[in-house]
């Protein structure tokens, strides 16, 4: 049960910070969106952070299937 309880909070954690990173991804987006074009420094410092957002969430995005597989293991063993 202890091994199903850590890889399902983990599942959580993970979904949870993949959706955070992506409302700030989106945010950055937005930013970039508006200042296209008028401030090249700003416009390349808000680059780089939306390109951190979006490696975080693909390097959450590699793990998620990771933990769904460990979880569904998990959950199997404790039935059988």
């Amino acid at each position: 049960m202890k091994k199903g309880l850590f890889w399902g909070a983990a599942l959580l954690v993970e979904v949870v910070l993949l959706v955070i990173l992506y409302m700030r991804y989106k945010d950055v987006e937005w930013r970039i969106f508006l200042v296209q074009g008028q401030q090249a420094y700003r416009y390349a410092e808000l680059h780089q952070e939306w390109l951190a957002y979006s490696g975080g969430m693909v390097l959450i995005g590699l793990a998620l299937p990771f933990t769904v597989y460990f979880l569904l293991g998990a959950l199997r063993r404790k039935k059988g």
